[in-house]
């Protein structure tokens, strides 16, 4: 088994919940940099699968040097997103509202009396740490004031479900993604609810998908968030978490989108491609971050 398997586990996911918690920050980032950079430099299926990904959204070969650097990037972010977020867990409101800034327009958006009989479903790239929003949402003074069901991944292992109990807080709840799961979010949408999902990893290879232009090349993504918009009339909202130089977290306000003002024919597919049109523009200010780790791209499914 190797290290990415064993963190996954749930022994390797309560390991790194210790550690996290007994390392201090600025001595954590340093010994991340230096584990991230040795895995950085290996030809691994992980590594390969990572440069392929970002060749496409970089334009270039998986062999261009300069995916050098992201690739290293990339595995440090995701290492100190979850040691940030394994730290938080056990932090302070305070200190949890001054890692995550969570902006006003937010609470606007979730406000029901903003939309009146309408459901939400927000939509995010795998951009930053996308557990710190939960961690924000916690800390803050509206935490509990929303009853929010969140689509997880589907069938996960047991590192996955430790996971999904600890992102599980006042306010979320977590379902993994199943056709019960979907018939609830739908019901919950119409009867003008909140549910939040991803939009760009790629579906398990026996899970039913579609094919779509992303970053100008076809890739095997699931469109059923916008599906899901279409037939309850949900508003479709954007968002995206950023790191910031500082390190700390910001999480972004991006378009609304609502199905009842699309004039053509195939509203999910418009839905859909607006969508993910977006998440380019997302991706492409902070390829550094985005922290996918499934080949997105039909040519890069060897590197799985």
């Amino acid at each position: 088994m190797n290290l990415q398997h064993f963190l996954v586990t749930g022994t390797g996911t309560r390991l790194a919940m210790r550690l996290s918690a007994l390392v201090p920050r600025r001595f954590g980032y340093a010994v991340l940099r230096r584990i991230t950079r040795w895995i950085a430099r290996r030809d691994t299926p992980l590594t390969r699968t990572i440069r392929a990904n970002l060749a496409v959204v970089l334009d270039t070969t998986p062999d261009d040097p300069r995916l050098d650097s992201y690739v290293h990037e990339v595995l440090f972010h995701a290492a100190s997103g979850s040691y940030d977020f394994f730290r938080a867990l056990g932090g302070t409101i305070e200190e949890n509202r001054r890692l995550v800034e969570m902006p006003q327009a937010l609470w606007e958006i979730l406000d029901p009396a903003n939309r009146p009989g309408r459901g939400i479903l927000i939509v995010a790239p795998h951009v930053s740490t996308l557990d710190l929003a939960g961690i924000g949402l916690a800390a803050s003074p509206h935490a509990g004031t929303y009853d929010i069901q969140v689509l997880s991944y589907a069938l996960p292992p047991s590192g996955y479900e430790l996971m999904n109990d600890l992102r599980t807080t006042k306010g979320l709840i977590l379902t993994p993604s199943s056709g019960d799961a979907l018939r609830e979010a739908a019901t919950r949408l119409r009867n003008g609810g909140v549910v939040v999902t991803s939009v760009d990893r790629p579906p398990p290879p026996r899970k039913r998908a579609q094919t779509t232009t992303f970053f100008g090349k076809d890739a095997r993504l699931w469109s059923g968030f916008a599906r899901l918009a279409a037939s309850t009339d949900a508003l479709l909202q954007i968002i995206s978490v950023e790191r910031t130089p500082d390190d700390r977290y910001r999480l972004n306000i991006g378009s609304q989108i609502d199905p009842l003002e699309i004039e053509e024919d195939d509203v999910a597919g418009t839905l859909w491609r607006e969508t993910l049109a977006e998440v380019e523009r997302i991706i492409r200010a902070h390829p550094e971050q985005w922290l996918m780790f499934f080949p997105v791209w039909p040519d890069a499914e060897e590197a799985e």
